[in-house]
């Protein structure tokens, strides 16, 4: 399996059309392509910050995604205009160890609160509401 990550930045005055057009990508990408098995994207805490985040069946299904129809009219198109940069980088799955689950964890979870505190602190969380 292919992975590609995308980092993008958004013109910050233009995020709502950036958002309207992720989710007809997204939607379209799903709908119309076998070979993806993931595309999704993830606001990041950066105002105007994604992460889109890709798993292909092989790199030919990434080149299929590429030049699709919807692709070249969405993200070619009315979305590029919005996007002030992009990054893309590419990795292979780890068998075993990626992927998504069907259903959450049911097994008893033993978790130090202790630890929990520390991490709470550490790693406060992100407030999305400043986006606003």
């Amino acid at each position: 399996m292919l992975v590609v990550t995308a980092r993008l930045t958004v013109d910050p005055d233009r995020i709502d059309e950036f958002e309207a057009l992720a989710r007809r990508l997204w939607e379209e990408t799903h709908r119309r392509e076998p070979g993806c098995r993931r595309y999704e994207y993830v606001r990041l805490a950066e105002r105007g910050h994604y992460l889109t985040l890709m798993t292909f069946d092989d790199h030919d299904a990434f080149l299929t995604h590429q030049a699709s129809a919807h692709h070249t009219d969405i993200a070619a198109g009315p979305m590029r205009a919005l996007v002030t940069s992009i990054g893309l980088e590419f990795g292979a799955a780890l068998d075993g160890a990626s992927g998504t689950v069907d259903e959450p964890g049911s097994e008893p979870l033993d978790v130090d609160p202790s630890l929990r505190e520390h991490y709470a602190v550490r790693y406060p969380a992100p407030d999305f509401g400043a986006w606003g």
